[in-house]
């Protein structure tokens, strides 16, 4: 059995903290597969009206999280 998961960086309201949590995550449970993509709002989803997060703050987590 594997164990895989999906990772949103830069989800409205996230930390560098929270951040750094996920990555604690991912070293922890070691997954066999980590999906890790950009936040992108969907048009009409409550997500798409909350304020981004700078973009190359965005770039920066999603980079360092592979």
């Amino acid at each position: 059995m594997q164990i895989a998961t999906d990772i949103i960086c830069g989800f409205p309201g996230e930390t560098d903290e929270d951040f750094s949590l996920i990555i604690s995550l991912i070293e922890k449970y070691k997954f066999a597969q980590a999906h890790i993509s950009q936040f992108y709002p969907r048009p009409g989803a409550p997500a798409a009206r909350m304020k981004k997060i700078p973009s190359a703050t965005v770039k920066k987590h999603v980079i360092s999280s592979w």
